[in-house]
């Protein structure tokens, strides 16, 4: 059985040339091997494009560069002014600013082994040895083992010359009277 006419896909016909019906000039495809070396290439070029600008950013201006991006990241705080000793009229002091310590660890950047600067620590701090080390075993750096450390004792633990140890300043507020004026001075 033979289907209508309409519905018949018509047959090409060879025209002289090797053209096809139905392309305009009687072109012929490009053949996909051309287009691969044509993406190819534009892909090779892409990656030396990328590759020269990568070399000048590196080479040429990578000091600059660097030095700028330092310059970014340091982060410059202002001091703050230290508040004046109040007095009552008498010249009894009332409240008064005392530099305080909070004693940071760094077990990663520990000279000796844990248990020494534990041992250490443990004199001078007045905390337990086994707790330091379990303590220093938690993390790498950046390990709070103190909160409002004296003077007194800052020094002390930095005559140690423990390498990991870093002690950061802060004011706070002393009141000589305890809690007799504290709610009233602030």
């Amino acid at each position: 059985m033979t289907s209508p006419p309409s519905l018949r896909r018509p047959r090409s016909r060879q025209r002289p040339g090797g053209a096809r019906p139905g392309r305009p000039g009687g072109r012929r495809r490009r053949s996909p091997r051309n287009r691969l070396l044509l993406v190819w290439g534009l892909l090779l070029l892409g990656v030396v494009g990328l590759g020269s600008k990568l070399a000048q950013l590196q080479l040429v201006k990578g000091s600059e560069l660097k030095a700028l991006a330092e310059e970014q990241q340091q982060i410059y705080s202002v001091p703050r002014a230290a508040r004046r000793s109040m007095v009552d009229r008498s010249g009894d002091v009332l409240a008064v600013d005392r530099v305080v310590y909070t004693l940071y660890v760094h077990p990663l950047l520990f000279q000796q082994s844990p248990a020494a600067v534990a041992t250490t620590l443990a004199d001078l701090t007045e905390q337990p040895e086994a707790e330091l080390v379990d303590q220093f075993a938690q993390q790498d750096t950046g390990i709070k083992l103190m909160n409002d450390v004296p003077e007194a004792l800052a020094k002390r633990i930095r005559q140690a010359r423990l390498d990991g140890i870093e002690l950061i300043p802060s004011q706070k507020r002393f009141y000589p009277q305890q809690a007799l004026l504290s709610q009233l001075v602030g």
